[in-house]
């Protein structure tokens, strides 16, 4: 674990449906940031040939969870710390919800993928609109600045991924801190249902991911970071009878076949290869799937030689994402890059890469971006489209966690600045680098 990473940066995930995403997260940072200055060259990283430990013997442990911190407030609840009980008994809530409810699946959907194959994931661009000018509206055109509400309708896949894993994520975490068998067992009947039943189960590719009806080919691998967090769930879930070890192994197999997926389809080479915060997601989704089912070697290796490169292509030297900011969000679109990137972040370092102090050859680093970023959130103009109005709860989480990263005063700022707009600001869920 990187030292300069400070480890008891806490984390609340607040699960939030209506918002259409895996998690809704925002921060509350109990230790001053490491005023260390350390910046890592790439050539120096490659030139020593050194394989760190966790790499050469990988070992099952959280990715985005902080062990300690989890650990810790569960001690803390069980002696009924007055700080941690509001958002503990929130957490209950939704998972006391959650109970209720019935696992869903890919088969569940009206509509059906190109292939004919109802297990094959199918979405639609929540940017895909039908052309008026066109018969039957087809090929559908993009729209992007503007949503199109069935995109999470019940004819395509995408609500009910993101109920899955709002469930999945919600009950493990109830059941970890209160050992109520109640909530492994709705946990594990919604992951058997959705990854490993056979009438149920959802092949593992992306192939027909946000698409555009009429369009040719595939969509694009956005929607898998719904996935995320279901790793550091699945670790949740153990020594529970309901979630038996074959269970355990049958998802970790279906993420590994998916990360293979991911490296030889067209959709994955062409998420892998885009020039935006695609290309950065794409890099989050298969590298937490590498380290879920012990790839650990070859997440060294693609951290190495892709993701610095990410940084060098991605953002400039006074730290501007340029291929975020010619969209009608680009506010939006440069700080939802900043969360996959922060989340990049804090995989790599189970593999002792450094992407936080990581520099280019021109100045290029994630510090930069954000200190760039940062101003704006502070009230500077900003002078691409979009604005601070726009600001939406889960993509304020990266700036919060480079706030217990980075000792500059305009990204400290920022970070308490999006704290106290989050809210929510109770230490449940420790969540390292989202």
């Amino acid at each position: 674990m990187n030292v300069a990473y400070k480890k008891a940066a806490v984390a609340v995930i607040l699960l939030a449906a209506a918002l259409g995403a895996c998690s809704r997260i925002s921060g509350l940072i109990s230790e001053a940031p490491d005023t260390e200055s350390k910046t890592v060259e790439r050539t120096a990283v490659q030139e020593t040939g050194a394989v760190p430990e966790q790499v050469s013997s990988p070992r099952k442990e959280f990715i985005f969870i902080e062990k300690n911190e989890v650990e810790s407030m569960k001690l803390r609840l069980a002696e009924q710390d007055a700080a941690l009980l509001p958002g503990f008994q929130y957490l209950m809530k939704e998972a006391d919800k959650a109970l209720g409810l019935t696992p869903p699946s890919v088969m569940d959907k009206t509509g059906i993928a190109p292939t004919g194959d109802k297990h094959d994931y199918w979405s639609l661009s929540p940017h895909s609109w039908p052309d008026p000018a066109m018969p039957g509206g087809m090929p559908y055109k993009e729209i992007p600045d503007a949503v199109n509400s069935q995109s999470m309708s019940g004819d395509y896949d995408k609500a009910a991924l993101s109920k899955m894993t709002e469930a999945v994520n919600t009950l493990a975490l109830a059941y970890y801190y209160t050992g109520d068998e109640r909530y492994a067992h709705q946990a594990s009947l919604f992951l058997k249902t959705w990854f490993l039943h056979p009438e149920t189960r959802m092949n593992p590719n992306l192939n027909f991911g946000q698409t555009f009806p009429g369009r040719n080919g595939g969509g694009n691998i956005i929607d898998a970071a719904l996935l995320i967090h279901l790793p550091d769930s699945l670790l949740m879930l153990e020594g529970s009878p309901s979630w038996t070890q074959q269970n355990d192994e049958g998802v970790r197999e279906w993420m590994r076949q998916f990360s293979e997926w991911m490296m030889s389809s067209e959709v994955g080479r062409k998420g892998k290869s885009a020039a935006n915060n695609h290309s950065t997601w794409f890099d989050v989704e298969y590298i937490t799937f590498l380290l879920a089912t012990g790839q650990n070697q070859a997440a060294f290796h693609h951290l190495q030689d892709h993701s610095m490169r990410l940084i060098d292509l991605q953002i400039d030297s006074e730290g501007r994402m340029p291929n975020e900011l010619n969209g009608p969000k680009a506010f939006h679109h440069s700080l939802y890059n900043l969360k996959a990137f922060s989340l990049l972040a804090a995989a790599a370092e189970h593999v002792g890469v450094d992407l936080w102090h990581y520099q280019g050859s021109r100045g290029q680093s994630l510090n930069a971006a954000y200190s760039y970023m940062a101003e704006y959130l502070l009230g500077k103009p900003w002078p691409y489209t979009g604005s601070r109005d726009e600001l939406k709860s889960e993509v304020m989480s990266g700036m919060i966690a480079a706030g217990s990263i980075y000792d500059t005063a305009a990204v400290r700022s920022a970070a308490e600045l999006l704290r106290d707009k989050a809210g929510f600001k109770l230490p449940i869920y420790g969540v390292r680098g989202s």
